[in-house]
């Protein structure tokens, strides 16, 4: 009777404790390296996003596509005559980042704070972890619990 319900109970609480990361989406980071812009992924909680599909586009046609690293870090190989481009990165299981870049050419290196300048950022999404979501998956995941035990309680 109980036994199903406490098994139920027990690996809900196994994978609880070993998930790292319950609710997560994607952020960016563009650095500065040796004259080419590098596009990192991230997970909310921090980890690299490695061997993530990237596809960058510009006026709807494919420029250059490939996949991160195992560190998440992509090469921006964008020509200088290219100003807008939009960059697609799919990181498996529904993680998808869509967003638009303009390359800063060297003359306006100067506009980008001091904070950014130290650290060779150029751009940097906010990564927030969206908390309705984690409330409303969590109140899911409780309520199937719940009716998981009633329906255990019903058969006895």
């Amino acid at each position: 009777m109980y036994f199903k319900a406490i098994v139920s109970y027990t690996i809900f609480i196994l994978i609880y404790l070993t998930t790292q990361v319950w609710a997560h989406g994607l952020g960016y980071t563009i650095t500065q390296g040796n004259n080419i812009p590098i596009l990192q992924i991230t997970f909310t909680g921090g980890e690299a996003a490695g061997f993530a599909s990237v596809k960058i586009f510009h006026k709807n046609n494919l420029i250059q596509t490939g996949k991160t690293t195992a560190q998440g870090k992509f090469p921006l190989l964008i020509p200088k005559e290219i100003k807008n481009i939009k960059i697609e990165v799919y990181a498996g299981m529904g993680h998808k980042l869509i967003f638009f870049y303009t390359p800063i050419q060297k003359n306006q290196a100067k506009d980008i704070s001091h904070n950014y300048k130290k650290n060779n950022i150029i751009y940097s999404s906010n990564i927030k972890i969206n908390w309705l979501k984690v409330i409303l998956g969590l109140s899911l995941i409780l309520n199937l619990i719940f009716l998981g035990k009633l329906r255990c309680f019903r058969q006895q």
